[in-house]
């Protein structure tokens, strides 16, 4: 798999630096090239070079919309504008992950947008509003957000 040869060739040289790694988006690169065995092999790849090298490393899964109203046998669900999805690599990656964060955006005017972050065995579950400018992502201060989040 590619990124099992540039990802280590890229933080190869400490002079460069490198703290945080994206990949975007692991369920199009594992649909492309790989298998439920090979979700476990990069999951665990992924998770060394981030321990080696002291790198954070966030890897984006897409959703897949929940077709039925029935429960989700287990399944992760979650809502996403309004509609109920759910990881597009299915609960197995989820378990191979070490925190969980979703953003969400409303189609209103001004969209709202949310960051939720669950699935950490160390922090607390929570959610932050946040907003997007010319200058860059900020929170927002909690008693500018809308009503709470549950």
């Amino acid at each position: 798999m590619i990124l099992f040869e540039w990802v280590p060739a890229l933080l190869k040289n400490p002079q460069d630096n490198i703290k945080l790694v994206v990949v975007d988006s692991v369920a199009a690169l594992l649909r492309m090239e790989g298998s439920v065995k090979d979700r476990s092999q990069l999951a665990y790849h992924l998770r060394q070079l981030a321990m080696l090298h002291n790198i954070c490393i966030v890897a984006s899964n897409q959703v897949s919309d929940v077709m039925s109203n029935q429960a989700s046998g287990g399944q992760l669900q979650f809502l996403s504008s309004g509609r109920l999805v759910t990881p597009a690599l299915g609960r197995r990656w989820s378990i191979d992950i070490s925190r969980r964060i979703i953003l969400t955006r409303d189609r209103s005017p001004v969209p709202r947008r949310v960051m939720f972050a669950s699935g950490s065995s160390y922090c607390p579950d929570g959610h932050i509003e946040f907003y997007i400018n010319d200058m860059g992502v900020f929170g927002k201060p909690q008693s500018d957000s809308r009503d709470p989040i549950p």
